[in-house]
C-alpha cells in the first residue's frame, strides 16, 4: 500500500516543504524578531561586551547605523563598478586563452601561456577578495536592519518617540542600499560566469599544449629547437658591428696630419709646440690607440697607449701634453704610432 504523502513526487514535496519554511521564518521574524542581535551591537557599539537588548536600543544607535549603512553603500557602489572592470578583463583574457589554445607550439606561445595562467589566478584571487568585501559590507547591512526590526516591532510600550525620526532615516537607507547591493551582487554574478570561461580557456591551454614544454626540468628538450635561429641573430649582430666599425664599401681611413704653424708642413715631423689633427674620412667607425715612444738623452723609453675613438667624417686634435712633446730637450725625438682600423702612421715630434 502506497503512502499518500509520497504520490505527489519529489519535486512538489520540496517546493511545499520550502514554502512553508518560508513562511515560517518570516511569521517568526515579524512575530519575535531577531532572536540575537549580536551583529547588530557589533556594528553600533564595537566596545560593549554584552549584547544589546530591544530596551537598550538608544537613538543613537540607529543614528550610527545610518552612517554605517552609508558607508556600505559607498563600498558596494565602487565594488560593482570593480566588478565590471574585472568582467571585462575575464572576458579579454578568456579570447586570448582560446585564441593561444589554438596556436602551433613553439617557445613564445608557451611564454605566453605561462603568463595567462598567472593572470587567470590573478583575477581569481580577485575576484574572492571583491566577494569577501560584498560579503562584509552585506553583513553590516542585515545588522543594520536587524536592529531597525528590533526597533520598531520588539520595543513595544516603551518610549520612543524621539528616535523615530532616525529609524526613519535608517528605514530609508536600507531601502536605497537594497538596489544597490542587488547590482553589486549581479556584476560579480556576472564576473563569476566570465571567470568560468577563463578557466575553460585555461584547461584548453593545458589540454593542447604538450606539458613538458612547460615543465622547467624538461624545457630544454623543446628550447633546443630554436638554437638555429639564436645562433643566425647572433651572426646578424656581428656582421652588422663589423659593417659599422669597418664598411667594405667605404672603410675608415686614418690621417694624422699637423696642427698648421710657422715652419712646419709635414705630417711625418711635428713641432713640439703644435699638437696632431686626427681625421676620419671614411663611412666608418674608427676606433684604436696611439701608442708613444718617448726617447730622451739621460732618461729610459717610456711608452704609453692613447684610445682614439673617431665617428665617421669627424676630426680630433690630439695636443701635446697627452703624449708628452710639449716639453722636449734639444735632440730628443718622439714617434707617435697610431694602430686604428683606418690605418697606423707613424709620426714623429721634434722639438
Amino acid at each position: 500500500m502506497l503512502d499518500q504523502s509520497n504520490t505527489n513526487g519529489p519535486s512538489t514535496l520540496n517546493s511545499e516543504a520550502v514554502i512553508a519554511a518560508t513562511a515560517d521564518s518570516e511569521e517568526a521574524l515579524y512575530t519575535t524578531g531577531p532572536a540575537s542581535l549580536e551583529a547588530a551591537t557589533r556594528l553600533v557599539d564595537p566596545m560593549r561586551l554584552n549584547n544589546l537588548t530591544p530596551e537598550e536600543i538608544q537613538p543613537r544607535h540607529l543614528r550610527r547605523a545610518n552612517r554605517e549603512v552609508r558607508k556600505a553603500r559607498r563600498g558596494l557602489v565602487s565594488i560593482e563598478h570593480a566588478a565590471h572592470r574585472l568582467l571585462n578583463t575575464a572576458r579579454l583574457e578568456a579570447q586570448r586563452g582560446q585564441r593561444l589554445a589554438r596556436t602551433p607550439p613553439s617557445r613564445r606561445r608557451a611564454h605566453q601561456v605561462q603568463l595567462a595562467l598567472r593572470r587567470a589566478a590573478g583575477l581569481n584571487v580577485y575576484f574572492a577578495a571583491l566577494e569577501e568585501e560584498r560579503s562584509r559590507y552585506a553583513r553590516k547591512v542585515a545588522a543594520a536592519r536587524d536592529l531597525l526590526q528590533a526597533w520598531e516591532h520588539e520595543k513595544r510600550g516603551l518610549t520612543r518617540q524621539p528616535g523615530n525620526f532616525f529609524a526613519r532615516n535608517l528605514r530609508q537607507t536600507t531601502l536605497r542600499i537594497a538596489r544597490v547591493e542587488r547590482l553589486a551582487r549581479e556584476r560579480l554574478d556576472e564576473a563569476r560566469r566570465a571567470l568560468v570561461h577563463v578557466a575553460v580557456a585555461e584547461e584548453a591551454m593545458r589540454r593542447d599544449a604538450d606539458m613538458v614544454r612547460l615543465d622547467p626540468v624538461n624545457f630544454k628538450r623543446f628550447v633546443g629547437r630554436g638554437r638555429l635561429g639564436v645562433r643566425l641573430g647572433i651572426v646578424a649582430v656581428i656582421v652588422a658591428l663589423i659593417a659599422f666599425i669597418y664598411p667594405p664599401w667605404s672603410p675608415p681611413r686614418l690621417t694624422a696630419c699637423a696642427i698648421s704653424i710657422k715652419n712646419t708642413n709635414s705630417c711625418s715631423m711635428v713641432h713640439a709646440d703644435a699638437g696632431l689633427q686626427l681625421q676620419n674620412h671614411g663611412s666608418g667607425l674608427l676606433v684604436g690607440w696611439a701608442t708613444v715612444d718617448m726617447k730622451q738623452d739621460g732618461m729610459d723609453s717610456m711608452q704609453s697607449p692613447i684610445p682614439i675613438v673617431l665617428l665617421p667624417h669627424q676630426s680630433s686634435n690630439l695636443p701635446c701634453y697627452e703624449y708628452g712633446g710639449c716639453a722636449l730637450q734639444p735632440g730628443s725625438t718622439i714617434h707617435v704610432q697610431f694602430t686604428t682600423s683606418g690605418g697606423s702612421p707613424t709620426v714623429s715630434v721634434v722639438p
